[in-house]
């Protein structure tokens, strides 16, 4: 049973004895032929539906037969036992096992039509009611073969999603490959991408940006204020509003649609 949509934790703790890491898609008390970057489930009625070959598994017991514990400790597979919330996981789920954090993180829900694929967690404003601190935002960041395993791995009948960071165009050359692979795998999905729009005051990145684009796609900018003094006191970045609004022309001129966002 899922628990509703108000009670989707994105971070599910467990227990485990390795250190080993692993992304992968969710098969829930059952099993499936192609095991490679799949992630097996197991509830305690379900023990028995065990099989080896899978990248990483969770189990909603705390107690793992001998057998099965020696074939995960021997070759260092990641899992997780114990798994606080795991009836809030349905197949096709994606999820990363960190088994040194001891939490599995839930990057894509199969059964939503809200997700997110984060691309980068750096940002070139600094706005006064961002959540995200300020080391974040400049020093982390996010490999691209990670977000292209997480991308690779979304089911292709997936209605929508929105691509986010951080600003996903300060991955420059790089979100062109994002937005390739998005454009090949999900061709019927609808994509809102989120962004302050101001590397697109650059008319040959934005030119770039269009002939990469999936088709349907809504951009997705806040504009904070009729006024460069506002809107810039509002990102603590000088110059961001003009930055921001000749982006947004720059977009219209190439046909994209663009949502203005206030906050």
């Amino acid at each position: 049973m899922i628990n509703g949509d108000l009670f989707r934790p994105a971070v599910l703790s467990g227990k485990t004895s390795n250190t080993a890491y692993c992304m992968g898609k969710l098969v829930a008390n059952a099993n499936v032929d192609t095991k490679n970057n799949t992630i097996q489930l197991l509830y305690n009625d379900y023990l028995e539906s065990f099989s080896e070959g899978y990248s990483g598994y969770l189990f909603e017991s705390s107690i793992i037969p001998d057998k099965i514990l020696s074939y995960l400790e021997k070759f260092n597979i990641p899992y997780l036992a114990d798994v606080r919330n795991i009836n809030t996981l349905v197949n096709n789920d994606i999820v990363e096992i960190i088994s040194h954090n001891r939490i599995a993180k839930v990057l894509f829900r199969a059964n939503s039509d809200d997700n997110v694929l984060v691309v980068t967690n750096n940002c070139n404003c600094n706005c006064i009611m961002c959540p995200e601190p300020l080391p974040v935002r400049n020093e982390l960041m996010i490999p691209l073969d990670k977000t292209m395993n997480h991308l690779r791995l979304i089911e292709p009948s997936t209605r929508h999603l929105c691509i986010s960071g951080g600003e996903p165009t300060l991955l420059k050359d790089k979100l062109f490959i994002i937005l390739n692979e998005c454009k090949e795998r999900l061709p019927h999905t609808s994509f809102t991408f989120l962004t302050n729009a101001r590397m697109f005051s650059y008319k040959n990145y934005t030119e770039e940006f269009n002939e990469s684009r999936p088709k349907h796609i809504l951009m997705g900018v806040p504009l904070y204020g009729h006024t460069s003094q506002i809107h810039d006191y509002i990102t603590n970045t000088s110059g961001s509003f003009v930055q921001t609004v000749n982006g947004i022309k720059n977009l219209l001129n190439t046909g994209a649609n663009v949502e203005i966002r206030i906050v």
